[in-house]
């Protein structure tokens, strides 16, 4: 009987359009911008180089002197909301279009170095992390604003704590020397990232902790090798698409766009590096609702013969990333019940939509018995392949079934 139920049970899977026979995929980059771009690629191995770029700001309006130290930025609508670097405890609204702003004071905060802002659907989260007079700060922390009781002018918060699980802090460092300076974060998903500023290497440590009030230590995950300094993050909800600004140590400002990474692994998908023709400025937030395009802001800044005022800059970034987010974007479409599978020498990778990363998953074999379970932890997850044996199996996920065949 079993064996009978087991051939009725291929039969119906494979009269459907679920069996997925197994390919083995060629790893490569897969960007047509890039240098290398091999068209016979199908999985991005985040190998791109690319050739250099600048872009030029298609609007700049300068900011009222309240905001000479503007650090953190986020746009919503035709708005942005920005915050002083250490001078007050305010939250600023201003227009995309003019210099008229609204003032909301966090009453009862402390602003040691806000350095940056970020937001999901209900919260701003304003970060505290600014470490870079003495490197030895043991007070780093998020404030989490409810949106909706800001406009209402009740600006009560609470306090995400954090240390560096890599930092041992044995006294006070020289300005500017620090490897654990941080001015950029950004919420993605359940989680808080954060982008290091590194004076010493010019590199940034990507760490990441929960996004509830609490105290944590902060996970490192990968090193970007950046060339700069960065100063500001944001992240593309459902996109697999950050961009982050900084400035060399000759304020030089730039973007570093990270994108087409495979689930959290921020590291490992496309890395290109953006110039933009704003020399001496130092530029410290950054912001986008579309990924084309994005606002910056740079502080005040008086030296020798340099007098810079406090600016927002509209730039457009659709040559850079309108074919990819268009492809992300019919990607999509398709739901989360699609599955790609690939089939490499020693490994079968299963790749699925981004909302399915933390699901616990099941491979069965056709006699119903479990082979392996586990969770999918990233976009991209990989089956081990000493219990995969040639046959056909189901891999089980939320409400789905799949049928794989399996040929060695």
């Amino acid at each position: 009987m079993n064996v009978i139920v087991n051939v009725l049970t291929l039969c119906i899977l494979l009269s459907s359009s679920s069996i997925q026979i197994l390919k083995a995929q060629i790893r490569g980059c897969t960007d047509p911008q890039a240098n290398n771009y091999n068209s016979s690629a199908t999985i991005n191995d985040g190998s791109c180089t690319y050739p250099a770029y600048s872009i030029s700001p298609l609007q700049s309006i300068n900011l009222p002197s309240i905001m000479n130290e503007s650090s953190g930025l986020i746009i919503e609508s035709d708005s942005v909301w920005t915050h002083n670097d250490d001078s007050d405890i305010n939250l600023y609204r201003c227009s995309v279009k003019d210099v008229g702003y609204s003032v909301f004071p966090l009453t009862g905060a402390k602003n040691t170095e806000w350095e940056d802002m970020s937001s999901d659907d209900i919260y701003f989260y304003l970060a505290d992390v600014g470490n870079n007079s003495a490197g030895n700060r043991t007070d780093l922390r998020i404030l989490r604003v409810r949106k909706e009781e800001v406009l209402k002018g009740i600006l009560l918060f609470d306090t995400i704590r954090f240390v560096y699980e890599d930092q041992s802090i044995s006294g006070a460092q020289a300005a500017n020397t620090t490897d654990f300076d941080c001015e950029a974060i950004a919420v993605i998903g359940d989680s808080i990232v954060l982008f290091s500023k590194m004076w010493t290497t010019q590199k940034s440590v990507i760490y990441t902790i929960p996004k509830q009030p609490g105290t944590y230590i902060a996970k490192k995950k990968a090193t970007l090798d950046i060339g700069g300094l960065i100063t500001g993050a944001n992240a593309l909800k459902n996109k697999q698409l950050i961009i982050l600004c900084g400035y060399s140590t000759f304020l030089q400002p730039f973007l570093y766009l990270l994108y087409d990474f495979p689930g959290t692994e921020y590291h490992a998908g496309n890395k290109r590096k953006i110039s933009l023709n704003l020399p001496f400025h130092q530029v410290e937030g950054i912001a986008t609702q579309d990924g084309l395009k994005a606002y910056c802001t740079n502080e005040k800044l008086v030296q020798s013969f340099i007098d810079i005022k406090p600016a927002l800059h509209s730039l457009d970034l659709s040559n850079l990333l309108s074919q990819y987010l268009q492809r992300v974007s019919s990607t999509e479409t398709e739901g989360e019940d699609d599955i790609q599978i690939v089939h490499e020498t020693d490994n079968v990778i299963f790749t699925v939509h981004p909302s399915c990363i933390g699901t616990p998953y099941r491979l069965l074999n056709l006699q119903g018995d479990v082979v392996l379970s586990s969770i999918i932890d990233s976009q991209s997850c990989t089956l081990p392949s000493n219990v995969l044996l040639s046959g056909y199996y189901l891999l089980q996920y939320k409400s789905y079934v799949k049928a794989l065949c399996i040929v060695r």
